[in-house]
């Protein structure tokens, strides 16, 4: 039979689970809670069979906050800073691979009002369960202090999008936006549902489990039955935004980034090794996997094998727009038009000029087998690839890393609202006009990745070579 042992949380909790001081929301309040409401005792689990605790080292960084908390420098589950690493429901200590209908989750096994505290307790809060009683999953009060202590950059590192969260002593971690796994239920025939667990949002945004710590809220239905609810937090980013918000579904998959108010010597951690985990992405990480005709290329593992040039035609570096041209035009500035619009008017080569040498810049300036994109292999790059945006002084351009981890930079240009760089594909779309890929920057900065669009073939557009 297992003991139940009831206590109040308010108080004794707080200092049982966290080096800091009172829950608070990034967004929201926890003033004015109507009068159906009142706070209550809550019971907690007391652990009567022993835990075996790891004794792996897990590295920590100490950010300089108020609290002293220390943040781990990986995610639960992951090798590297900038891995996503496993995802959790909330209150089991096992990754969630697939969903189960049959499954009983640990939350549904406590009463409702009997929900407390999971943080710091090793059946229910998975950082404790896998790496030791030093630590734990943060609480909402714990997000609330990185958020409002700390300077949050959005970057690339190690092929992953993700913030950059620098402490008030300059040290640093990364929290790569993994996305949430979640339940989806796919059409295979009108009277049969698939159900297939997926993950969203993988590389736009990061979702990360707080545990809960605090008392549960009691409140009376409509009929006077005294009911209850379990709210879970959870921090919520993308790069233009970030909070924490709540949610009822404990069985959604996010991250966990542990946390400890232990010394360094408890963890056994050599102090003098506990920064610069990761390395931030930037158009110095483009290095070239080859050289054809005496220009350099970057194998970026994507499916087709097509491989792309590090510069646009006429630059001089990676960072430069360099020349551009009309859709089919040989030289700079070279005019082919006509009233319409049309470079070419010709109907024997409108249907794709790549590898043609009259009308394919890339292959008459750069030779060999240098050539215009397809529109497909545009596509390509986009859907396989990982986007970020970021800025060299008022330049801007994109980091574009591919499925091996290699990356590519396509530069967008000067900050201005106005501002928007494109590059020409090989592929007409009319007899006036031709697809390319749209690049947005200035104000327009939170653009996740080039656009495949129509343009006029009069457009003098840059161009980016890429070679079988």
């Amino acid at each position: 039979m297992k003991k139940l042992i009831i206590l109040l949380v308010i108080l004794p909790l707080l200092v049982l689970i966290a080096c800091g001081s009172n829950r608070t929301k990034v967004q929201e309040s926890d003033e004015n809670i109507s009068d159906d409401y009142e706070m209550v005792s809550v019971a907690e689990e007391e652990i009567t069979e022993s835990v075996s605790m790891p004794k792996e080292v897990h590295m920590a960084v100490d950010l300089g906050l108020p609290s002293g908390i220390k943040w781990a420098a990986t995610n639960l589950g992951a090798s590297n800073p900038w891995d996503f690493g496993d995802y959790y429901s909330m209150g089991e200590i096992t990754p969630l691979i697939e969903y189960d209908s049959s499954y009983k989750y640990n939350v549904e096994k406590i009463p409702v009002d009997e929900r407390t505290a999971i943080t710091g307790n090793p059946k229910f809060d998975a950082a404790t369960a896998n790496w030791g009683e030093n630590w734990r999953m943060p609480t909402n009060n714990d997000l609330f202090e990185l958020y409002k202590e700390c300077e949050w950059k959005w970057i690339n590192s190690g092929g992953n999008n993700g913030f950059k969260v620098i402490g008030p002593n300059g040290n640093s971690i990364f929290l790569p936006a993994g996305g949430m796994k979640v339940l989806k239920y796919k059409s295979v025939t009108p009277q049969h549902l698939e159900r297939q667990t997926i993950i969203e949002n993988q590389n736009s945004n990061g979702f990360y489990w707080a545990g809960p710590a605090s008392p549960i809220l009691k409140y009376r239905d409509g009929l006077g039955n005294v009911a209850g609810h379990s709210d879970y937090d959870y921090l919520d980013f993308s790069q233009n935004f970030k909070t924490t918000e709540t949610t009822k579904s404990f069985s959604l998959g996010m991250l966990i980034r542990p946390v400890t108010c232990a010394s360094f010597e408890e963890l056994g951690i050599d102090k003098t090794q506990t920064t610069d985990f990761f390395e931030e992405s930037d158009y110095n990480t483009a290095k070239a996997s080859g050289v054809i005709a005496s220009h350099e290329y970057v194998d970026l593992g994507l499916p087709s094998g097509i491989k792309w040039a590090t510069k646009n035609v006429g630059a001089k570096t990676i960072l430069d727009l360099g020349e551009v041209y009309q859709w089919g035009a040989t030289k700079p500035g070279e005019y082919y038009g006509s009233t319409d619009g049309s470079t070419l008017g010709m109907d024997d080569i409108c249907k794709n000029i790549s590898g043609k040498e009259n009308y394919d810049v890339a292959r008459k300036m750069w030779g060999s087998t240098w050539r215009l994109p397809t529109k497909t292999e545009m596509e390509e790059l986009i859907e396989n690839c990982v986007w970020t945006v970021t800025n060299e002084g008022s330049l801007w351009y994109f980091i574009v890393t591919g499925p091996n981890k290699k990356t590519i930079v396509i530069p967008i240009g000067e900050n201005s609202p106005t501002d928007v760089g494109a590059l020409w594909s090989s592929e007409p779309s009319s007899r006036t006009e031709a697809w390319g890929m749209r690049l947005r920057g200035g104000r327009h900065k939170n653009m996740r990745s080039g656009i495949i669009s129509e343009g006029k073939q009069s457009l003098q557009l840059n161009v980016r070579p890429v070679s079988n």
